[in-house]
């Protein structure tokens, strides 16, 4: 039995090493992840229907906006995240209350504005039908990301 013991402990120290390597080179701020740009690009290509010259379009446009897009999510994040904590501690505070809804109000905003450009720049290149199967396809991913979000156990959104 020692024996075993002994032959399992090095196996599994050698299965830790790569959790303590450095990790990987990462994206630039705002730029979508590696996997998630594949998706993306497959399905604009197979779903859509686009060609490689109009795909290609689409995508700078959709990263050229990415950045703002993040740190509008992000913002949201937040609002919503003060928002809960106010109802969780039960709080009395109307102005920190009318705060979290008015930066939660204006950062929806703000994000609806910002895809209302994109998509205005994006139907330069696209078609009518085009649009709408790319505005469908980018429905579809999004409501998968937040599935996924919830199987991993995520907090629902409001």
């Amino acid at each position: 039995m020692k024996r075993l013991a002994w032959l399992t402990l090095p196996a599994l120290l050698s299965t830790a090493v790569p959790a303590f390597a450095d990790p990987p080179a990462s994206a630039p701020a705002g730029a979508p992840a590696p996997r998630v740009e594949r998706i993306r690009s497959r399905v604009l290509r197979d779903k859509v229907g686009l060609t490689e010259d109009k795909a290609r379009k689409v995508e700078a446009v959709l990263d050229k906006y990415a950045p703002e897009r993040k740190r509008l999510g992000m913002a949201l994040r937040d609002a919503r995240q003060k928002l809960r904590a106010l109802l969780v501690l039960n709080s009395e505070d109307e102005g920190a209350y009318r705060a979290a809804l008015d930066a939660l109000r204006t950062n929806r905003k703000a994000l609806a504005d910002l895809m209302d450009r994109a998509f205005t720049e994006i139907g330069k290149e696209l078609t009518a039908k085009e649009q709408a199967k790319l505005f469908v396809a980018l429905e579809r991913m999004r409501g998968l990301g937040a599935r996924w979000g919830r199987l991993r156990g995520a907090a629902p959104r409001p």
